[in-house]
Formats: structure tokens, sequence, C-alpha cells
């Protein structure tokens, strides 16, 4: 069996956690939220057979450094995916992104095409004319997300990740503590800094990411081919075309 080793490194002066299985081509694996790399637990063994997987907890999110004081915008997510990539040397990479892992490895992608080998895209966003979800509005408002963080228990959070989940019949306890942890962490108490969700949402669409773009998904295994421009109409009548297993 292929062991998934956990590790660090230090990226514009923060601790970034991550995990690690293989060798070969670089894959590497964005999460989203309220996840962590923890999300590709199983995933991380099996693409190990075809190159070296890679998935990191992004800075505010589960085990590595939540600085008040960094930048929460997806400009600042490239710019920390630029120096993660580079502390690991993750060259020319295959890029697999899931929720909110996909407008920061978009803007990575868009920013670096030369170094993109495929791109597997996972329940994000990558239109430009989105419009925030419910909970997200609540996240971008300033004093309502971090009230709204500071109510998650374990019981209410559980509860939520039931409703996500599309097998929730497989979130175990093990699974609900390694998600609820980083959210229990006194570095995301509101009196402290502004939660990494309501942080990282408010960055989205003042930067520059929502201008509209072609986008090309390549499967790892290169055998489909299919682009669009990036808006909604062309996203809903193209949706058929791109299909992926639920993930958890």
């Amino acid at each position: 069996m292929t062991i998934v080793q956990e590790k660090t490194t230090r990226v514009g002066g923060m601790t970034i956690f991550y995990r690690e299985a293989g060798a070969g081509e670089p894959i590497l694996l964005l999460h989203g939220v309220p996840t962590s790399s923890y999300l590709w637990r199983r995933l991380l063994p099996r693409l190990a057979r075809f190159g070296r997987a890679v998935a990191p907890d992004h800075y505010g999110f589960g085990r590595s450094d939540k600085p008040a004081e960094a930048d929460y915008s997806v400009l600042g997510y490239v710019r920390y995916l630029e120096g993660f990539t580079a502390a690991l040397g993750l060259d020319r990479l295959h890029l697999i992104v899931h929720d909110f892992g996909g407008p920061f490895g978009l803007a990575f992608a868009i920013t670096h095409p030369e170094r993109i080998r495929s791109l597997v895209i996972l329940n994000t966003i990558f239109y430009s004319d989105y419009e925030w979800h419910p909970l997200a509005q609540i996240w971008r408002t300033p004093g309502e997300g971090e009230r709204l963080m500071a109510g998650w228990t374990r019981e209410r959070f559980g509860r939520g990740m039931l409703t996500w989940l599309a097998r929730p019949e497989s979130l175990t306890a093990t699974d609900l503590d390694a998600y609820y942890e980083p959210i229990a962490d006194p570095a995301m108490s509101p009196n402290r800094s502004r939660s990494s969700s309501s942080r990282s949402t408010r960055g989205v669409r003042r930067n520059g990411y929502t201008r509209a773009v072609g986008l090309v998904l390549l499967s790892l295994d290169r055998s489909r081919i299919s682009s669009w421009p990036a808006s909604t109409a062309n996203l809903r009548s193209h949706s058929h075309s791109v299909s992926a297993p639920p993930t958890r």
C-alpha cells in the first residue's frame, strides 16, 4: 500500500501543511471550503500510481497557518500557489480543483498556462458572471461572516456537512473531527481575526478573476478535450460535457 506522507513547508513566511504520495509527474490537488487536504486522503494513494500527488492545506485552512494579516484574496492565493509549487519543485503539473480550490487553482492556471499539463474540475466556479450563493453572501459581509463561523459548533457543523455530502452515510466521527478541528482552532476566533471562509470569499470579485476567459479542460489521460467561453449560459449548455464522481 502506498503511504501518504504528512509534511510542511514555508511559503511567504507561513507554514503550509501538505500531504504527498508517489513520484513522477506532479499532480496538485486543491481543496475548497470548509475542507482541507484531508478531502483527498483516499485519492492520493491511487494517484500515486501515475505521479507525485500533492495536496496542501491552503493558508487559513486545515493545519496550515492562519495569519490575520495575510492576503486572503484570489490573487493572494495565486502567489501562495506560486511559492508552494516553487518550494516543492512542482513545475509542469496536472491540476485538480474542487470547490473554492477552483478560483484559486484556475486563476493560477490562467496566470501560468504553460505549466498546466492537464486540468480536472470538480464542483467549482469557473465562469465570469457568478452570483454568490446565500452562505457565501453571509461570509462576504464583514461581521456577519465572523458571527456565523463563531456559531459553528461541532454538532451544527456536522449537520451542515450531512446536507452537503453526496453520500452523507459515509461521514464518520473521525471525518467530522478532522474537518471541524481547524474551525475550533483559536486562530479562527472572530475576536482575533476574520474566518478563512469569509476572508477568501471576499476576494474573488475584487481581483480581476471574473474576466471572461476561455478554458480548456483536459482529462488526465488526454482522451477528451472540450472548450468554451467561461459564461453561465455556456456552462449550462455544456454541462453534460464534464462529469466527475462525487467527492467527500
